[in-house]
């Protein structure tokens, strides 16, 4: 970690200022001595003023007799009150400790006498600025023990006779007294006004010159608050002479940061002669170097490498790595905007287009950063830069002739632009940050319905925690812009490629699911639930399937019948339900002709419910499978062993340790007397070895249960299979397959 600290001595110098700064301490130790100046160093933040400053101030110590320096820190004041009693207490400290020091005694007792006359007889003088609050100046107590035994302060009119005397006094004692004051522009306004004030009617000392640091935007900007005239022109009355600070030399830019990457790449055994080195040296030239002004945005950027290197596995592209972390360091706003279009950027290995469509998707794009994600030109410029770097695919869509890989080469190179690398490395991210509260609200408030989707989607930046964040944030939120998170979400589920089969602890984005179409009522939860369905994935129909059953309950139809309706739990009409029900069963029966819903985690309820809404399409659907594979016979008995328990049945959170049987679900499917040559039949094959560890594992525990006659059982209370017996059933299975691989089950 590289900590944002100023440099103190010339020899820390690496950016070539070392020369200016020495001779800007020559120029303040030749001013006028009879006169106050005041000298003022600019810039932005980051920009490099405490470090010039910190190497003008050695120089001037190394004059000695030339110049007392005075540093004076306006953040050490406690209130705006004692700003000017803090200043004139270390000026007057560092004077003293100065003659002290060279041992000049005449003059000490007569300038320290009259700094403490002068502070005595300021008193308030009412608004600092036209149209201000009043600043108080009220500096009785700079010296109190010279104050002992008067019994009056002086009158006003003697101000200017204790001021002239303190001039006299410092023209007699020194040659140049430079006072410093850097960080002027983080300052509240009033102090920063207050300030400006001091230097230039306060404390304009002969021979008593000011050398500011400070930000002019944000300098002017406090003054014409408080002033309500405008503040450049007032600073031209107060600052004799504004420095810029000097443009860093862009190849010295370049080779810092070169010199950091290089040091990462031979860490991770990189050739900075090989591909991957080009890539990186294209990263530093189009994306780094365009956003890299300041050793501060340096550091920044470091740092965010050091971190997100630390745990990102090695795999993934180096370049790609330093991209991602210059667009999170300095364009985060577009980070949102990839996660919501990875599959355009990702694209397809045979997308193509022609001239006139690929300058409409660049210009496009670009109108779409500038106007959506609020970047500056310059920054749409490098943010349209990496994209291309990222995303070869997408480059080529835009007409940039880039050459591009395969997915599998792509994924072998850890490059993002494979979907997989993409979601892994966001996936990473989230393990280590918690969802930016501004974003969620942005997104609440602002957010277009994709990049809703894109935040609770697969492999989406905190797409659970999100609906843990947003459930408590919705009391708020209007009609229209719950219509449009509802939808958003909606898409995000429906749209899903990744389901779990843990439905006991629930799928969070159901319930703030839930909470959503309740708040937007009944009609308006039809017409955006049923449409949704109609368009759904299978993932997206089982991360479903709960929330439907739900509502059935709810109507007391299907399982709940017997149970009565409950109308504060009903989230449709009833009518609207058997249109969703429909559109539900008609969707399972067109994606069934695609895939093995069998094969789909979670599936359990889907299938039910499409046996309650079509129970013949559903029947001659399992029956065909379980005829064309053994394998589906393994899937069914996952599907026959509802749910794991605990021991003691008191809670799903403790220790998993056996599963209740549930065979009449599946009865009609499976035979209590084949079923064991069937599981034996499928466990001595390669393609079993493979399947998901539940699946095997069930399969073993449905063999076991056969083998017991639990299937025959009327005590529910037996029905239960012991995961230490099951996992000591496919050991024996295993060594009979490969009796010379050690087992690993």
């Amino acid at each position: 970690m590289d900590a944002d600290i100023p440099i103190s001595t010339h020899s820390q110098d690496r950016l070539g200022r070392k020369q200016f700064a020495h001779h800007l301490a020559d120029y303040l130790v030749g001013l006028d001595q009879e006169d106050s100046a005041v000298i003022a160093i600019c810039g932005k933040w980051g920009s490099g003023k405490s470090s010039l400053i910190n190497m003008t101030t050695e120089k001037l110590v190394e004059f000695n007799r030339q110049a007392v320096v005075v540093r004076f820190n306006p953040w050490t004041c406690v209130d705006t009150d004692r700003l000017v009693p803090d200043f004139l207490a270390s000026l007057r400290k560092a004077l003293a400790e100065s003659l002290l020091t060279e041992k000049v005694s005449q003059g000490i007792s007569n300038l320290i006498k009259a700094i403490d006359d002068y502070a005595s007889v300021l008193v308030p003088i009412g608004a600092a600025f036209q149209g201000g609050a009043a600043v108080p100046l009220l500096l009785q107590d700079v010296s109190p023990l010279h104050r002992e035994g008067r019994d009056e302060k002086m009158p006003y009119s003697d101000i200017e006779s204790c001021k002239k005397k303190v001039s006299d006094e410092l023209k007699f004692a020194f040659r140049s007294v430079v006072v410093v004051i850097d960080d002027i522009d983080r300052l509240p306004n009033d102090r920063i006004c207050l300030l400006f004030q001091l230097v230039a009617q306060i404390a304009d000392f002969a021979r008593v010159h000011y050398l500011l640091a400070y930000d002019p935007s944000i300098v002017e900007a406090a003054i014409s608050k408080l002033q309500g005239g405008s503040g450049s022109r007032y600073l031209e009355k107060i600052v004799q002479l504004e420095i810029d600070v000097p443009e860093i030399d862009a190849s010295l830019i370049r080779k810092e940061i070169q010199g950091f990457v290089y040091q990462h790449l031979q860490r991770r055994g990189i050739s900075e002669t090989g591909p991957e080195a080009v890539r990186v040296d294209e990263v530093i030239t189009d994306v780094l170097m365009p956003s890299v002004q300041t050793m501060r945005d340096l550091k920044r950027f470091c740092n965010s490498f050091d971190f997100e290197a630390s745990y990102v596995n090695d795999g993934m592209s180096c370049a790609d790595l330093l991209c991602m972390v210059g667009i999170k360091t300095f364009m985060p706003k577009l980070v949102p905007w990839i996660d919501a279009r990875t599959a355009l950027l990702c694209g397809e290995p045979s997308y193509t287009q022609s001239t006139q469509n690929a300058e409409s998707m660049r210009h496009d794009t670009f109108e779409e950063l500038a106007n959506s994600v609020k970047l500056s030109n310059r920054q749409c410029q490098t943010a349209m830069s990496a994209l291309f770097l990222l995303f070869p695919r997408f480059a080529n869509s835009c007409g940039r002739n880039v050459e591009t890989l395969t997915g599998p080469q792509f994924r072998m190179q850890g490059r993002i632009a494979c979907h997989e690398v993409y979601f892994n490395y966001r996936r990473a991210s989230l393990a280590s940050w918690a969802y930016p509260r501004e974003e969620i609200d942005r997104l609440l408030h602002e957010g277009l319905r994709d990049e809703i989707a894109a935040a609770f989607g697969d492999g989406a930046i905190g797409g659970y925690d999100l609906a843990d964040e947003f459930s408590g944030l919705l009391e708020d939120i209007s009609a229209p812009r719950l219509c449009t998170v509802t939808a958003g979400l909606l898409d995000a589920i429906c749209c899903s490629t990744w389901t779990d089969d843990d439905s006991y602890h629930g799928d969070p984005h159901e319930r703030i699911l839930r909470l959503l179409l309740k708040r937007v009522g009944k009609g308006e939860a039809s017409s955006l639930l049923t449409p949704s369905v109609r368009g759904a994935t299978i993932e997206g129909l089982v991360r479903l399937s709960h929330l439907v059953n739900a509502e059935e309950l709810a109507h007391a139809r299907l399982a709940g019948v017997d149970s009565g309706e409950r109308n504060d739990r009903q989230l449709l009409l009833l009518d609207d339900l058997l249109t969703l029900e429909k559109a539900y069963a008609r969707r399972v029966d067109e994606l069934s002709k695609e895939c093995n819903i069998l094969a789909v985690p979670g599936s359990r309820m889907l299938l039910y419910l499409w046996g309650c809404f079509e129970q013949e399409n559903k029947a001659q659907y399992i029956e065909k499978l379980a005829n064309e594979d053994v394998l589906n016979i393994v899937r069914l008995c996952a599907l026959c062993l509802g749910a794991w328990h605990v021991l003691d049945g008191k809670s799903f959170s403790g220790s998993i340790s056996s599963w209740s049987l549930s065979w009449q679900s599946f009865d009609e499917y499976l035979s209590i007397d084949s079923i064991r040559d069937q599981i034996d039949v499928a466990r001595r094959t390669e393609d079993f070895w493979v399947l998901p560890e539940r699946d095997q594992m069930s399969a073993a525990a449905m063999y076991l249960a056969v083998e017991r006659d639990i299937p025959r059982e009327r005590d529910p209370s037996n029905h239960e299979i012991e995961q230490g017996d099951v996992l000591g059933l496919l050991v024996k299975w295993r060594a009979e397959v490969s009796p010379g691989i050690p087992d690993t089950v």
